[in-house]
C-alpha cells in the first residue's frame, strides 16, 4: 500500500512540523520564551505583593511532570481552576528555593483550551528542591556583607542620586548603622 503526501511546491512532501510546545522534563533554569501545553492541578490562591501587584502560583503538569507556575499579570491571575488545560507562550524559568519555577509575566500569553481531559504525571516533580538547581541560585545571588561591615543606602530625591556608605561615613554624616 503506497503512502500519499500531499503536494508542498516541487512536488515534495510538507516539511515535518515542529512541535513549538515543550516539555516540563525539558525546562531547565534560566529559559526564555517557553512554549507549554499544561493541566492545572493546583490554581493555589491570588496574592497582593506590597507594591499592589497580584501574584499567584499554581502547579500544573504535562505527560513528562509537574512544576509550579507563578502567574504575575494580575489581569490574568485567579482565572484558572484545577482542571484546566492551559497553552501557555512566552514564559520563562527561574529557580526559586532550590526548585525550578515556570513564570509568566506581562509578555505571557494564555490560552484555556479544554478541562479535565489529559494525560499527565505529578512525577518527576521539578519544584522540588534539587542542589545542583539550589547552588545555581546561591551563586546568582549577591553575598551578604561580613560580620561588622553594615552598608546604608541613601536616595536622595532632590539630586535623583543614590549614594551607598560604609559603617565609617555613615557615622561620618551623623549615622548609626
Amino acid at each position: 500500500m503506497a503512502v500519499i503526501h500531499p503536494v508542498h511546491g516541487h512536488g515534495h512532501p510538507p516539511p515535518q512540523q515542529i512541535d513549538p510546545y515543550i516539555k516540563v522534563a525539558q525546562l531547565q533554569p534560566q529559559m526564555n520564551g517557553v512554549n507549554i501545553y499544561v493541566i492545572v492541578l493546583d490554581a493555589g490562591q491570588l496574592r497582593r505583593t506590597a507594591t499592589g501587584g497580584a501574584i499567584q502560583v499554581m502547579r500544573v503538569a504535562d505527560p513528562t511532570g509537574s512544576v509550579n507556575m507563578t502567574i504575575m499579570n494580575p489581569e490574568v491571575a485567579d482565572m484558572f481552576q484545577a482542571g484546566d488545560i492551559v497553552k501557555i507562550k512566552n514564559a520563562f524559568t527561574n529557580i526559586h528555593r532550590g526548585g525550578l519555577t515556570l513564570s509568566c509575566g506581562r509578555m505571557g500569553e494564555f490560552v484555556k483550551s479544554g478541562e479535565f481531559f489529559m494525560l499527565y504525571s505529578e512525577v518527576p516533580n521539578l519544584s522540588e528542591y534539587n542542589p545542583e538547581w539550589a547552588a545555581i541560585e546561591r551563586a546568582r545571588k549577591p553575598s551578604p556583607p561580613e560580620e561588622g561591615e553594615v552598608c546604608l543606602i541613601l536616595f536622595s530625591s532632590t539630586l535623583g542620586t543614590k549614594r551607598v556608605m560604609n559603617k565609617f561615613s555613615c557615622n561620618h554624616y551623623g549615622f548609626f548603622c
